[in-house]
């Protein structure tokens, strides 16, 4: 029998990619007033965005003929710009993590694991005892360990024990010299990991990507909303 010949396989577009790639000279052409830094969720925002952006186009596209002036353009740059942020975000990511795996930020977040497991079992006995909140020593408990977790946690442990000091005095199990190191470790950790991402250029180059990313995204979406 005659077996048809097989059509060669179309290679998969990668949609986010090519907006990034597509996105970049837009980015880079920014000026540096317009250039917001991106604190929320960028991958929240950019689900909510997207899923909203067909209601958002239904709506305008009834209205076209009141809206001559309206540019719509500014839904196809949104949802581009989406997309290109969503490649920008793994990249800054992927280069972060790369700076927190660096000998000397290994070294300290070992201590502050050994630390903070002591300082838990301590305050679970005086949790039991009722000198303190079980829940908040759970929520140490369930750091993730990541180095700004562990940072956080190192803080919070010091600050349980400063106020039941304040409220108990000696009766708290670690003492006065055992508290102030954890406060220090926590400090040291803290500017560890800033200096290391200010002064890591590949990860300041990808932050700067991205805050240009979420800047233009930020802007269609805020245009779209209005």
């Amino acid at each position: 029998p005659i077996v048809p010949a097989c059509a060669p396989a179309v290679p998969e577009r990668d949609i986010v990619r090519e907006a990034y790639e597509r996105s970049l000279a837009d980015a880079e052409a920014l000026p540096e007033r317009d250039v917001v830094r991106a604190t929320t969720d960028t991958g929240d925002a950019v689900v909510q965005s997207l899923a909203a952006l067909p209601a958002l186009r239904a709506v305008v596209q009834a209205a076209r003929a009141e809206l001559p002036a309206f540019d719509f353009g500014t839904f196809d740059r949104c949802e581009r710009y989406a997309n290109a942020l969503t490649c920008a975000q793994a990249r800054y990511l992927r280069a972060r993590n790369a700076v927190t795996k660096s000998p000397e930020l290994a070294t300290l977040v070992s201590e502050a694991e050994r630390v903070l497991a002591i300082a838990v079992s301590d305050l679970n006995a005086c949790a039991t005892r009722g000198l303190v909140d079980p829940a908040a020593v759970e929520s140490l408990k369930n750091s993730d360990n990541a180095p700004s977790a562990l940072a956080i946690a190192l803080t919070s442990v010091a600050d349980l024990v400063a106020e039941l000091r304040g409220r108990i005095g000696d009766r708290v199990i670690m003492s006065e010299a055992e508290q102030k190191p954890v406060a220090s470790l926590a400090l040291r950790l803290r500017t560890a990991l800033v200096e290391s991402a200010n002064n890591t250029g590949e990860s300041a180059s990808a932050r700067a990507v991205r805050d240009r990313m979420f800047s233009l995204f930020r802007r269609e979406y805020l245009a779209l909303r209005r």
